[in-house]
């Protein structure tokens, strides 16, 4: 069975595939196998931190809404603070860097991005470089596009903790329903839940949520907590074979007092 993705653990992985990719040690030996050790490592390092943000965020916008896909842009910036890099570090590595490999990302040319890191990096056409440093960066370049991809189809079902009661910004509402269209259509399950505790979620109180819920019809989780769903999801899926109605009806069977607006599902 395929796991559930939640928001902070859809971070949690984008993080920890970055860090795994990124470490000192390892990325200086990999500086000398693709014969780059000439090039300063500290420029090398942000160069190829650039370019596996972008692979990361390729990877996570073909599986995740959009809601999910922005957290991960603006928690990048938390994240490089914990590298050493201060305010203006980071905005620049942001203005620069990171936006020259996401614009490729947007437009759909990741096999460009080899040829942008040479130019960036040396200031030269990938077909003026050395083809023995060319094709092993090239290579693992291309490796590490096709394991983010890999890690993300992983999941078979979507926990969106959203706003409020239920609510979804509409300035992403565009974004959000091209990237749950991609969701629905591979027949993955969304639940949508609330980040306020002790509430409960109603997405019919504003239209952009009352909109969603009934295009997609996603599966709400009203007044149950988030471990609940989690943990409920994780049985149903296993026992219903995915198969969505028996999912969804399973879910609003109320099971030690987990869930009370079981009026709700008709």
């Amino acid at each position: 069975m395929k796991k559930e993705l939640l928001t902070q653990n859809a971070l949690d992985v984008c993080f920890i595939i970055f860090e795994k990719n990124c470490q000192s040690e390892a990325l200086k030996t990999f500086q000398e196998k693709v014969f780059l050790a000439g090039v300063p490592f500290e420029k090398f390092a942000r160069e190829w931190y650039a370019f596996v943000f972008g692979a990361i965020y390729h990877g996570f916008s073909q599986y995740a809404p959009a809601f999910m896909v922005l957290e991960y842009v603006r928690s990048v910036k938390y994240f490089l603070k914990e590298y050493g890099y201060a305010d203006e570090e980071i905005t620049e590595f942001l203005d620069n860097e990171f936006q020259a490999y996401i614009r490729l990302i947007i437009e759909e040319k990741v096999k460009e991005c080899p040829q942008l890191f040479y130019r960036r990096l040396l200031d030269k056409d990938i077909r003026e470089a050395d083809k023995q440093s060319v094709v092993p960066l090239s290579g693992a370049m291309a490796m590490l596009v096709a394991n983010c991809l890999d890690i993300f189809e992983k999941y078979d079902c979507l926990v969106i903790e959203s706003f409020g009661v239920g609510g979804i910004p509409e300035s992403i509402t565009e974004e959000f329903y091209a990237q749950m269209k991609v969701w629905k259509a591979k027949g993955k399950v969304v639940v949508m839940t609330t980040q306020v505790a002790n509430e409960g979620s109603n997405m019919t109180v504003y239209e952009v949520g009352k909109k969603v819920k009934q295009e997609f019809d996603l599966i709400e989780a009203y007044d149950m907590t988030l471990e609940a769903v989690i943990t409920k999801m994780m049985w149903l899926m296993a026992q219903t074979k995915h198969d969505y109605e028996k999912t969804k009806a399973g879910f609003y069977q109320m099971v030690n007092h987990d869930i009370l607006f079981t009026t709700y599902y008709e």
